[in-house]
């Protein structure tokens, strides 16, 4: 009976009571002698919360905190942790995104300790166990992450790319051709090194600086015409002369980019190359663009240009749904909005990264602020309106570091978590309400 009074007393002396789960998978409490913490890799089906702070039985469930991202609590030798909103729970702690990817129905984050969560679905079931963020399983820790479709694909330290969501069209690049994938599962390639997905298909960089990709091939994903119309697994693009470190696509327009900013392009681009030129439909083609990029979207009508100064540069063709011209605040795009070469914007300043939606843009500046563009039917630009632009407007009381569209909506990872704006179709927000924000609000995070 003394012993009673005395763990009683000592579960008392922690943070303020709620429960613990230790298993982040079956939900099961964590056992007696405090022995076999939870797995702080957890699953897709993972809990927020994580297995005994502590380890060292149930008197005991030093540390127990949620390092300011949330609240956490002991009870007869249990901690649980509860995340804010934005965070992502990992099992045994919350953790800050720093980068966020979006597809058409999920919002995916990757922290700096390299965990990777989803919110939202697939175009044919569900990426984590319920609308909020949830963690991913990978073998390794993340690098770098890029969601298309109903795909998302993330890149880890040791050179592996594993992908998971729909794969009818081979778009996960493991070989095979099947509905969907719950899970990651690794693409057939070694020394990989960035990776893009489009929905459609994906891309990757080797260590050797060349590329590879997989998936749709009606259009050519970058070797010769001709061949299947799925490529289950990847293919080296032909014809890339230059060392590639980055790859960014959008439906079928893949482009490398170069360590000192240089351009590859290949897919239907036709008079969108934005040097006047025809490309061939096999294999890459270096563009002659009149400045050095840090950035390009390769969106399927219009493309975005971030030049190695800061300059935001655009051309293609004229209209986006619901935006007119997309040039339409450029005086030099003259009265059809269509340019044909690449022409400087005056605003916003000093962009660091641009995304676009079915019709809208956003920009990131080197000073965190968002500025959005276009269509705002559903609230996609953020500045709290449903009243489309055609310039430019920086989003009020938002400070950001990385920035993802989709095509109706935009998300964006800040010091409070990864907040979206626009609209809000399969939970992707983290609830089923509202189902639509004109103003960035906080993805929810899954609970214990």
């Amino acid at each position: 009976m003394r012993w009673a009074f005395v763990l009683l007393a000592l579960s008392l002396s922690c943070s303020p009571p709620t429960r613990f789960l230790c298993d982040p998978v079956t939900g099961a409490d964590c056992p007696a002698d405090g022995g076999g913490g939870g797995v702080a890799g957890g699953s897709a089906g993972g809990s927020a919360a994580g297995g005994l702070a502590g380890g060292g039985g149930p008197s005991s469930c030093d540390p127990c905190t949620a390092g300011g991202l949330g609240e956490a609590a002991c009870v007869q030798g249990r901690c649980v942790i509860t995340c804010n909103p934005g965070t992502l729970p990992t099992g045994t702690s919350c953790e800050l995104p720093v980068m966020v990817a979006v597809s058409k129905l999920s919002v995916c984050v990757r922290t700096a300790a390299g965990n990777v969560g989803c919110a939202g679905l697939t175009a044919t079931g569900r990426l984590s166990s319920g609308s909020a963020l949830a963690l991913t399983s990978l073998p390794e820790p993340a690098t770098g992450l890029s969601a298309g479709g109903g795909a998302v694909c993330a890149v880890t330290t040791a050179r592996r790319v594993y992908c998971w969501g729909s794969n009818t069209r081979g778009e996960l690049g493991n070989g095979m051709l099947t509905t969907a994938e719950p899970v990651p599962t690794r693409v057939v390639a070694d020394d990989l090194v960035d990776v893009t997905q489009s929905g459609l298909h994906g891309c990757a960089v080797r260590g050797d600086g060349g590329a590879v990709c997989w998936g749709s091939n009606l259009a050519n994903i970058g070797f010769a015409a001709g061949g299947p119309t799925s490529v289950t697994t990847p293919l080296a693009v032909t014809a890339l002369s230059l060392p590639t470190s980055r790859v960014r696509a959008r439906d079928y327009p893949t482009v490398a980019l170069s360590a000192d900013g240089r351009v590859a392009g290949w897919g239907p681009d036709f008079s969108l190359q934005g040097d006047s030129t025809f490309p061939t439909m096999s294999g890459a083609r270096t563009l002659q663009l009149p400045f050095r990029v840090r950035v390009l979207e390769p969106g399927s009508a219009v493309r975005f240009a971030v030049d190695l100064d800061g300059g935001l540069w655009l051309w293609g063709l004229p209209p986006m749904p619901g935006l007119g011209s997309p040039l339409v605040f450029n005086a030099d795009a003259g009265p059809s909005g269509f340019s044909r070469e690449p022409l400087r914007t005056t605003a916003p300043p000093d962009v660091v990264d641009v995304c676009q939606g079915s019709a809208h843009v956003c920009a990131l500046t080197r000073s965190g602020q968002v500025w959005c563009w276009g269509d705002n039917t559903f609230g996609q630009l953020g500045d709290g309106a449903y009243v489309p632009r055609g310039t430019p407007m920086a989003i009020p009381n938002l400070v950001a570091t990385s920035l993802s569209c989709s095509d109706d909506f935009t998300c964006a990872t800040t010091a409070s978590g990864v907040q979206c704006w626009g609209r809000n179709v399969s939970d992707r927000l983290g609830t089923a309400l509202p189902m639509q924000s004109p103003s960035p609000r906080l993805v929810q995070s899954r609970g214990p």
